[in-house]
C-alpha cells in the first residue's frame, strides 16, 4: 500500500478526533445557555475599537453585553452581524465582535464593518485574549463559523448556544441568561 495514501489516512483519522474531542468537550456549544460563572481575564483586557479607535475594556461596558467572537471572511459570521444589525438600535444590549483570526489586522477588520454599515465595537484580539476565551468556553468558542456568541451579564458570563440566530432570538437568550 502506498506509504503517501496511509499517512494522509491517518492524518484524517487523527483530524477527526480531535474535531470530536472538541465538540464533545466543548461547554455551552448547544442548547442553552450554561450557568453564570465570574468573567475571564479576557475580559478586562484593553481593547481597541478598530472603528473609532477608542480604547474599552469589555466588563466595562454597559450590560448585558453579547460578544461574537469572528473572522472577516466568515460568511456564517456575516449573516449573525447582519441579524444583530437588525435589532442593535433597538435593544438594551451592547455588542462587541472580537475578531479571532489572527491573520486578520485592525483594518481589514474596520474595512469589514464599513462595508457592511456595523457601527458597534469591532476588535482584533491578542493571542492571550484568545487563549482566555478557549479556557474559559472551550474551544469552539474561537471557531468562527459555529456562530459562537458570550454574554456578559451584570451577574457574570455565560455562553449562549451556537449557531446563527434572528436577532430577536439573541436578545431572548440574552434576556433568560440574565
Amino acid at each position: 500500500m502506498n506509504k503517501k495514501l496511509v499517512g494522509a489516512g491517518v492524518a484524517v483519522l487523527v483530524v477527526a478526533a480531535v474535531g470530536f474531542a472538541s465538540v464533545s468537550m466543548d461547554s455551552g456549544g448547544v442548547g442553552e445557555a450554561s450557568e453564570l460563572e465570574p468573567a475571564g481575564n479576557w475580559s478586562s483586557v484593553e481593547m481597541t475599537d478598530v472603528n473609532s479607535g477608542e480604547t474599552y475594556t469589555v466588563s466595562d461596558l454597559d450590560k448585558p453585553v453579547v460578544v461574537e467572537p469572528f473572522a472577516a471572511w466568515c460568511s456564517t459570521c456575516l449573516r449573525q452581524q447582519k441579524e444583530m444589525a437588525e435589532v442593535q438600535d433597538s435593544a438594551d444590549v451592547s455588542f462587541v465582535s472580537l475578531n479571532v483570526d489572527r491573520n486578520e489586522g485592525s483594518e481589514k477588520v474596520r474595512r469589514h464593518a464599513e462595508r457592511n454599515d456595523f457601527d458597534w465595537r469591532y476588535s482584533v484580539v491578542s493571542a492571550s485574549v484568545l487563549r482566555s476565551l478557549q479556557s474559559q468556553f472551550g474551544p469552539s468558542v474561537v471557531i468562527p463559523p459555529r456562530a459562537p456568541k458570550v454574554v456578559l451579564c451584570d451577574e457574570g458570563t455565560t455562553r449562549l448556544s451556537n449557531g446563527v440566530k434572528s436577532g430577536e432570538k439573541v436578545l431572548e437568550e440574552v434576556e433568560n441568561a440574565c
